[in-house]
């Protein structure tokens, strides 16, 4: 059961998501709240995110997660398989398993009690069954098949992410980049990508970047 702190939190995070065209379904409330309320419990004993506050998780967190949705929605992809590298606290991939709600996960992330709270949490979400944590990093791990989506935030400099995530993407993948409206776009190394940027809302100098291989380009 989610806390009245958290439940206004999921108010202003769905107020948010409708105002500015983001996805969104009710359905998703519960799983938030068990997901808020996990976070301050364990926030109490160790330190996952910067600001525990579920006011502050939605406006620095789950708000951009939903950006990310919108944004590949934007360019029509429905991922089947998704990454999330260097996924911390896993607030992203916990989030893009309620959207992409088909779709296997993959969250990679070598802290024990990061990765352990990832696992706890997204049984409780009910979306265990659907993520897989991996205790590694990136590039020394490498994925048996390749990815439609691949995200990761504050793990790389945007364009040594571009690099790893060009190697996790299958072709015609998206890959995504948390990134600041005023850092040049760039482009993953092999070229070929076309690329779309849309703002966060409420976060105007942060926006999120994606790039999905052209027609007819081979991945590496």
């Amino acid at each position: 059961m989610s806390t009245p702190d958290a439940d206004s939190a999921i108010d202003t995070l769905a107020a948010l998501a409708r105002d500015n065209a983001l996805p969104w379904k009710d359905a998703w409330r519960a799983p938030i709240g068990q997901l808020l309320t996990w976070l301050g419990r364990f926030s109490a004993r160790t330190n996952l995110v910067g600001d525990h506050r579920p006011e502050a998780v939605v406006q620095e967190h789950l708000l951009e997660t939903l950006t990310v949705a919108a944004a590949v929605e934007r360019i029509g992809l429905e991922p089947s398989r998704i990454v999330d590298v260097g996924a911390g606290a896993g607030l992203e991939v916990l989030m893009l398993a309620l959207w992409a709600d088909d779709a296997q996960l993959v969250a990679v992330e070598p802290r024990r009690k990061r990765a352990d709270f990832i696992e706890l949490v997204a049984d409780a979400m009910g979306v265990g069954r659907r993520i897989t944590v991996v205790r590694s990093q990136v590039p020394e791990w490498r994925p048996e098949q390749l990815f439609d989506l691949a995200t990761s935030r504050a793990t790389f400099s945007p364009g040594q992410w571009r690099v790893h995530a060009a190697a996790l993407v299958a072709a015609q993948g998206v890959i995504v980049v948390h990134d600041a409206v005023t850092t040049a776009p760039g482009s993953p190394p092999d070229g070929g990508w076309q690329a779309t940027e849309r703002v966060v809302p409420g976060r105007s100098a942060h926006c999120i970047r994606t790039y999905r291989r052209a027609s007819g380009q081979p991945t590496t």
